[in-house]
């Protein structure tokens, strides 16, 4: 995971969205140690979690980053921020944004790429253009992940929990 975080893939084969979808909810679930942001594109959320485009919003769940087209994945890109960022596309379309002095790593899914790392359908890892730091990678259903995505701590039900009062760490002189 921590090899895909700082140099990101090319994902093929009948198990490569499930294991994007483990990657997506190991950064989001662990992301105040991991200090990661994932950007991802409304469309392609469409297409790895199969659920409606409005039941992912950024504002509610910290970390994740929806973008609505390539235009704003390019200007997310392109902002400073104090967090790694992954971006994780289909079939390589954002292959081309530039990522400025930082590299940002990403994660592309994709029959038709030429050495992309195989997954297979129990999450062997089949044929990589170097070595693969893992043989095998964790997979995540559309159903479960869809359901760990919907239980995570999200923005809207932490101000909920606080009757909409903001959370301050006590000062102490």
């Amino acid at each position: 995971m921590t090899a895909l975080l700082t140099k990101g893939a090319s994902l093929s084969g009948p198990g490569a969205e499930d294991a994007a979808r483990h990657i997506v909810v190991e950064i989001l679930s662990r992301r105040q140690a991991s200090q990661a942001e994932l950007v991802l594109s409304r469309p392609d959320a469409w297409r790895l979690f199969g659920m409606d485009i409005g039941t992912l919003r950024e504002d509610c769940i910290p970390g994740l980053l929806l973008t609505d087209d390539h235009e704003q994945t390019h200007a997310t890109l392109a902002r400073q921020s104090s967090f790694r960022r992954l971006l994780l596309i289909y079939d390589s379309e954002g292959a081309d944004l530039p990522g400025g002095r930082v590299q940002i790593p990403l994660i592309s899914i994709s029959p038709r790429i030429q050495g992309a790392t195989r997954v297979s359908a129990d999450g062997a890892v089949t044929c990589t253009i170097a070595p693969s730091p893992t043989d095998r990678l964790p997979l995540l259903t559309r159903h479960d992940a869809f359901n760990l995505l919907m239980s995570m701590p999200t923005r809207a039900r932490r101000h909920d929990e606080l009757d909409g009062t903001e959370e301050h760490t006590p000062h102490t002189p």
